[in-house]
């Protein structure tokens, strides 16, 4: 044997060993290593409709067909995480085995299937309307495939699977809502964005409205209530479902209805500023309340019904108290008798005070002949309607009263030096309180009870009233409740 020979064989068996020692990576990540390396990218898929048709209905031919899954491009298969939810003979396109087993097949033709997780993640949270099963099974897709496919840019579908439960359909709204709710900084937005849902599209899908949904319903401790960011958070989340659409579907407007009210079942909302925001917001979503509780509205429960009667209250016990200081304005210019001004500026808080615990149950503006012949009676009346009846007041034409229910105590509290009146359930000469007019020498000779208001500025008559209403009513006031605020 020559000496080239031998040469030759021991460097085969050189080389033998180290490919022995030295084994070429799989066939798989070589051709991942080539995609890299080429700096190919996979073809982004196609989402709008108007691009989508044509791809549409080579799709609806195969599935009608017994044709096999290749006889699809590769392309019209990477347009199918799109068209998931289309309609086809009654059922979405997903719903088809053939079409879920194809996609299968075209994911399995892709090495890794990255491109195809990221596509169908896209379909997954931007579904709108999909049927449970169908959402369930491209959940559960979604979670197979990222687990066996070992590609780092898949991590963040796996983190938000992990911390969200991304992937269960049934299971993500409570997860979402439960987050936001404990973490009162966290804006919705926000929360959706880290969870996988990027842009307005998937921001506005099914999940989101279940999510939000959820977050409607979540309880409220009925000593509690809620605040402004949580109204503003509700604010944000139908800005991303809706926009400025007013196409409420009735179950969110119920549930939105509800949900802004129920908490408010045991009292009223501690500033009256923010009860007539919670109002505001609502009727501007939903328009003012109508007679018949019809349109939106008829999703209101029964105990938002009761709670927005009881709000009317204040829209009551406010205007008159605009209307008394707008008129002891006028007198005191007129006159310089401030009088009137100074007696209701401390009266105001207090009552108030009693309605902030939801325990007003009627609210009636009693209006002299003197403020009427000033404003006008049929304007004063387009204002109040039946809450407003007359006082007739032989001692002085300005005169006017506050007629309110606390638990069945009946309070009419009068201007000017006149007395608070109290009448107990009991008494049989209690005036009606839907009556038209009341006469003042009536109600001093009628009530079971009158206490005077002496002593504004030191909270004397303030504590007299409050301990005889806690007394008669169980209701108690603490004089932080209504002292003035400087």
């Amino acid at each position: 044997m020559s000496e080239m020979v031998k040469s030759l064989q021991a460097a085969g068996r050189r080389h033998l060993s180290a490919v022995q020692m030295h084994a070429p990576p799989p066939l798989n990540y070589l051709r991942m290593m080539a995609l890299e390396l080429g700096g190919t990218k996979e073809k982004p898929f196609l989402r709008e409709p108007s691009g989508l048709e044509h791809i549409w209905q080579q799709v609806v031919a195969w599935l009608d067909s017994d044709q096999p899954f290749k006889a699809l491009p590769l392309d019209v298969w990477k347009s199918v995480p799109a068209l998931l939810w289309w309609p086809h003979e009654g059922q979405q396109a997903v719903e088809y085995p053939r079409l879920r087993k194809g996609v299968a097949w075209a994911a399995s033709m892709s090495v890794p299937r990255t491109w195809w997780v990221e596509a169908l993640a896209a379909a997954y949270v931007e579904a709108s309307d999909p049927k449970e099963e169908n959402h369930r099974w491209l959940g559960n897709t979604l979670r197979q495939w990222c687990g066996e496919t070992l590609d780092e840019r898949l991590n963040v579908w796996r983190s938000r699977d992990r911390d969200w439960e991304l992937f269960s359909p049934s299971d993500f709204p409570a997860k979402l809502s439960g987050r936001l709710q404990r973490s009162p900084e966290m804006s919705v937005r926000g929360a959706l964005v880290d969870a996988g849902f990027a842009d307005a599209r998937s921001q506005a899908a099914d999940l989101s409205q279940k999510a939000f949904l959820a977050y409607l319903k979540c309880p409220i401790p009925a000593a509690q209530g809620y605040d402004q960011p949580h109204l503003e958070r509700i604010r944000e989340w139908k800005d991303l479902l809706l926009g400025d659409s007013a196409a409420w579907h009735k179950d969110f407007s119920a549930a939105v209805i509800n949900g802004l009210l129920e908490p408010w079942a045991s009292f009223n909302p501690p500033e009256v500023e923010f009860q007539k925001e919670i109002q505001r917001t609502l009727e501007g979503w939903f328009g003012p309340v109508p007679d018949r509780w019809s349109g939106h509205w008829n999703g209101a429960s029964t105990l938002s019904r009761e709670i927005l009667a009881r709000w009317k209250i204040l829209d009551v016990m406010e205007a008159f108290f605009q209307r008394v200081e707008d008129y002891a304005r006028r007198l005191e210019k007129r006159s310089g008798d401030d009088q009137m001004r100074r007696h209701w500026r401390y009266r105001r808080p207090f009552w108030l005070a009693y309605y902030k615990k939801g325990v007003v149950t009627r609210a009636r503006a009693l209006i002299g002949r003197g403020m009427m012949d000033e404003f006008g009676e049929d304007k004063l009346r387009g204002q109040f309607g039946k809450a407003m009846a007359r006082l007739d007041s032989k001692l002085n034409k300005h005169h006017c009263g506050l007629l309110l229910e606390i638990n069945e105590l009946l309070v009419i509290d009068l201007s000017h030096n006149g007395k608070a009146y109290f009448y107990l359930p009991s008494n049989e000469l209690m005036p009606v309180t839907s009556a038209r007019s009341y006469d003042r020498d009536n109600i001093d000779a009628t009530a079971d009870d009158a206490l005077t208001h002496q002593g504004s500025e030191t909270y004397a008559w303030q504590g007299r009233f409050a301990d005889y209403i806690h007394h008669q009513t169980s209701v108690r006031l603490k004089p932080s409740d209504y002292s003035l605020r400087p």
